[in-house]
């Protein structure tokens, strides 16, 4: 688990471009247009993980968004995150 977060926060410092301490629209559509992904599918992540509606996302919103999106894609995914 401890890989698993390490490589989310890296993740997350490299599409910061600005160094603000959140992702922004334009960022996260770079990110995707780098992983030859759909910019609307950019939009969509930001709509739909964005829970303050403060048009960016912020670490923990950015953590929950790939742990969803990685428990929806990877059955049983989510037990990883359970507490024994």
């Amino acid at each position: 688990m401890t890989e698993l977060l390490a490589a989310t926060q890296a993740w997350f410092a490299r599409i910061d471009s600005d160094n603000s301490k959140s992702i922004d629209p334009q960022e996260l559509r770079a990110e995707f247009i780098r992983l030859s992904l759909q910019t609307s599918e950019a939009d969509n992540m930001m709509t739909f993980y964005d829970t303050n509606g403060d048009k960016i996302l912020d670490a923990k919103e950015f953590a929950a968004a790939l742990i969803d999106i990685l428990d929806n894609s990877i059955p049983g995914f989510q037990v990883f995150f359970s507490s024994p």
